[in-house]
This record gives C-alpha cells, sequence and structure tokens, in this order.
C-alpha cells in the first residue's frame, strides 16, 4: 500500500450544539486514537481537506469532535456524510500476525502443492472467525475460513496467501 492512500476511520453524522461539533460514528477498531490525534482528512464528494483536530469528547457510542477551522453550526454541517481519514502509515500498529483487511483484499491465494486457487475479494467477520470470500478462475466464489489450520502464510510483499484446505472445503 502507497502512503498517500487513506484509509476511512470515521463517518461524520451530524452537527452537534452551536459551537461547530461534529458527531462521528467510529468505522475503527481502535477509537481512542481520536483522542491523540492533531489532524485528519475530511473526504466529501470527492474533495479530501486536511482539518485540526481542537477537541474530541465521547458522546453515547459516538465521538463529538470540533475541527480548529470550524467555528459554527452552519459551518459544521456542510460536513455531514463525509469521512475522516488517515494516512496509510498513521494506521495503528497491529500485532504480529494480524492484518487489515485492505491489506489482504486482492491477494492470490494459493493451495499448499502451490495451485492457485484465485483471489480474495471479501471478508465476512462471522464473531468466531472471518471467512475469507476467494473468486476462482472459473468464476466461483470459495469461502475459506480464516483460522490458523487452514491459512498457513500470509505474504504481504509477495501478495500471496497460501491455505490449506480442510476435507470437505
Amino acid at each position: 500500500m502507497e502512503d498517500h492512500q487513506r484509509i476511512t476511520i470515521g463517518q461524520v453524522l451530524t452537527t452537534h450544539g452551536y459551537r461547530g461539533e461534529i458527531k462521528v460514528m467510529p468505522l475503527t477498531d481502535y477509537p481512542e486514537r481520536f483522542y491523540t490525534m492533531e489532524e485528519v482528512y475530511l473526504a466529501k464528494e470527492g474533495i479530501v481537506r486536511k482539518l485540526g483536530i481542537d477537541s474530541v469528547r465521547p458522546f453515547k457510542h459516538l465521538i463529538l469532535l470540533k475541527f480548529k477551522e470550524v467555528q459554527s453550526a452552519e459551518e459544521a454541517a456542510i460536513f455531514r456524510g463525509g469521512l475522516l481519514q488517515v494516512d496509510a502509515k498513521d494506521l495503528v500498529q497491529l500485532p504480529e500476525g494480524h492484518y487489515y483487511h485492505f491489506q489482504l483484499i486482492g491477494l492470490h491465494v494459493f493451495s499448499v502443492a502451490g495451485e492457485e486457487i484465485g483471489r480474495l475479494t471479501d471478508i465476512y467477520q462471522t464473531g468466531a472467525n472471518d471467512v475469507y470470500a476467494v473468486a476462482s478462475r472459473s468464476g466461483t466464489i470459495l469461502l475459506i475460513p480464516a483460522l490458523k489450520k487452514v491459512v498457513k502464510e500470509i505474504d504481504l510483499a509477495n501478495k500471496r496467501i497460501t491455505v490449506e484446505m480442510l476435507p470437505g472445503l
């Protein structure tokens, strides 16, 4: 992934109060990141704008955020529906062996014998474990559980995943 690519971490829902605060729905596993950020990109309708963060506070299951550049509810209202993003280099570092979904989508999937199975097109979160949707060359979608006994290797540098198919898959 190139550093100039941005990852969405939240969505602006609406304004809050008259001072220009916005309600943000976090779209990250690490919502606490908002409390230490100094700036964020706001993307809406093809326009991306870098904004300084003035204050952050919790509000129910949301985040109330105030930009330095915004002083009123009217100014904040134009951001409704916008996406808050960070550069890829600013993502929270994951522990060894853990990956962001965007890092895996598009990787080629191979069997342990070296045969290409297809390309990872989607990841379903089932609660117990993720399930990889792999589009085969024939166009069928194979569902592969993202378990250590199945997924033997993820090699981001070479854009490949090696799996050992369980009987019945």
